[in-house]
């Protein structure tokens, strides 16, 4: 809670000092992280969870495509599904092929850019 609305000492003196570190927790503080900007301390905070569920493997890629990061949330995204025990939901899919849309645009712009250079 704290997390989400910036408050990143207050969040993670109460982490520290809980004893339920649960994935829950984790997911708490990852969404924070990433919904006020800080995608590389969610990725840190992912990093370190022991145990990961959908939800806190949808809420990493997300927070990386929802902060612009689309090849970052598309290469996460295909690196959980790889590993076969993530099964992401409709939402998150919807997401990733927004953040493939709008990689696809920037290719297709920079190649007209090139083009236009020769």
């Amino acid at each position: 809670m704290f997390a989400l609305i910036g408050e990143f000492g207050l969040a993670f003196r109460v982490f520290d000092g809980s004893l339920d570190r649960s994935v829950a927790c984790y997911t708490s503080l990852i969404s924070g992280y990433y919904r006020n900007g800080y995608v590389d301390c969610a990725r840190k905070v992912f990093d370190v969870m022991m145990d990961r569920n959908d939800v806190c493997c949808s809420a990493m890629v997300s927070g990386y495509i929802s902060n612009e990061n689309y090849s970052e949330g598309i290469w996460l995204f295909c690196e959980l599904r790889a590993c076969g025990n993530v099964k992401f939901n409709k939402s998150i899919l919807v997401s990733v092929l927004s953040a493939c849309a709008s990689c696809m645009g920037e290719l297709f712009t920079s190649m007209n850019l090139s083009s236009e250079l020769r």
